[in-house]
């Protein structure tokens, strides 16, 4: 365990020697929300019905919170971490050192990270400030969705990157799966403004846990009833697309060959 923070802590201060781009990285999220503040408050103007800007606002500070916890800036920039070390033989240098190669790319990778999950914090706060009381047990199920969200994205990262093992190209899979995850998960429009029966078809497929089951859940007082049958979607996806992407993983990586370290 050690051994993967002293991963972490590298990447950390090879990122801290940029100081331009970690002012990006704080300014970045601050400027999306400003603009989707701005976006749904002319919606509001002209909307029929009543729109919350309040609450919607909270929602997309969230919708970045759990993008930076659970593997999704950049557009699910892990998968670009791990192609990017298939391609250039890179890989190589992780396999010969004494550690499992997945929780040492994670390790790595959340290191250059480090200072947006920082900064989530005042987000984070932000948010309690927005809402005002929030019972202890609605950030308890946050919690617990926000794990899974991370288990469904860090398989599907790993799939994605899996393609690397075959061809040099990913990025346009990586972008178009991205894209897609956006506007199903709930990241670019909550999935309340979708059609009723859409909706109820996409809380079966993963993309929902990624994203609004976790925001759901802080945000409302839901019913246990509703709480246990989105963790049980939650929990059935990370089994399967885990087992799955480990499989495929493990399959990729006996034909991988590289010369020198």
């Amino acid at each position: 365990m050690r051994t993967y923070l002293n991963l972490f802590h590298f990447s950390f201060l090879t990122i801290l020697a940029y100081p331009y781009e970690l002012l990006i990285t704080v300014i970045e999220p601050v400027i999306e929300i400003g603009f989707l503040a701005l976006f749904w408050n002319m919606i509001a103007t002209h909307a029929d019905k009543p729109v919350d800007l309040v609450n919607l606002i909270t929602y997309f500070i969230m919708v970045q919170f759990v993008s930076i916890w659970s593997l999704t800036p950049g557009g699910l920039g892990f998968v670009n971490f791990i192609g990017y070390r298939i391609k250039t033989g890179e890989l190589s240098r992780v396999l010969i050192r004494p550690l499992k190669v997945l929780p040492s790319l994670l390790a790595e990778h959340r290191g250059y990270y480090a200072v947006d999950m920082i900064f989530s914090v005042t987000m984070f706060a932000a948010v309690f400030f927005l809402m005002g009381n929030i019972a202890i047990s609605q950030i308890v199920w946050f919690l617990i969705f926000l794990f899974f969200s991370f288990v469904i994205t860090f398989s599907i990262c790993i799939l994605i990157g899996s393609i690397a093992f075959i061809t040099k190209e990913i990025n346009s899979i990586r972008h178009s799966i991205s894209h897609l995850i956006r506007i199903l998960s709930g990241s670019m429009v909550p999935l309340t403004f979708f059609p009723e029966q859409t909706r109820d078809l996409l809380y079966l497929t993963p993309f929902p846990s990624m994203m609004f089951m976790p925001i759901n859940v802080l945000q409302n007082k839901l019913p246990p009833y509703e709480i246990l049958t989105f963790l049980t979607i939650s929990v059935f996806w990370s089994i399967i697309l885990m087992s799955f992407a480990l499989l495929v993983w493990k399959i990729n990586l006996k034909k991988y060959e590289a010369v020198g370290i």
